[in-house]
């Protein structure tokens, strides 16, 4: 750049490296400049809020999602709009369940009862299954899909 030159305005959309682990950390952006032994920070701004990161989910649902109930039949019906894959590589087999806890979950092991669940291939990286709608989901954790993609 030459001297009494600068950027204004910059703004741009930049690919995410998130932690290993969860975290609360100090948010900061830096200005470095590359010179002969690599990159040195010439500038910086600390932000004021801390943020909590952690690495990306492997697996992320999309709503609207919803749970029906037939306890004369046995049976639930379970609605999902999207469920996508995120990250390289493939999954392994899949599993949706509807839980009944004396809590809301919020990560980590879980504590009740499954009420029904249904099982669904392996998705290959960056895939997803779209419009689930799953009919009949037997107790004992068997199912019949009504319709899948």
């Amino acid at each position: 750049m030459q001297p009494n030159r600068g950027y204004t305005n910059l703004s741009q959309n930049v690919a995410t490296t998130l932690p290993a682990t969860k975290g609360t950390y100090f948010m900061g952006l830096v200005v470095t400049e590359l010179q002969a032994s690599g990159y040195v920070i010439t500038d910086y701004r600390n932000f004021d809020d801390t943020l909590v990161l952690a690495p990306a989910k492997l697996l992320k649902l999309t709503g609207p999602w919803t749970w029906k109930s037939n306890p004369a039949g046995g049976t639930i019906d379970l609605t999902v709009a999207k469920i996508s894959h995120t990250r390289p590589g493939n999954t392994g087999s899949l599993k949706l369940a509807v839980w009944a806890t004396e809590e809301p979950y919020t990560g980590g092991a879980i504590r009740g009862f499954e009420l029904g669940s249904v099982k669904k291939d392996a998705l290959l990286s960056q895939g997803f299954i779209q419009r689930c709608i799953y009919s009949e989901l037997y107790l004992d954790g068997g199912c019949q899909s009504t319709s899948s993609s």
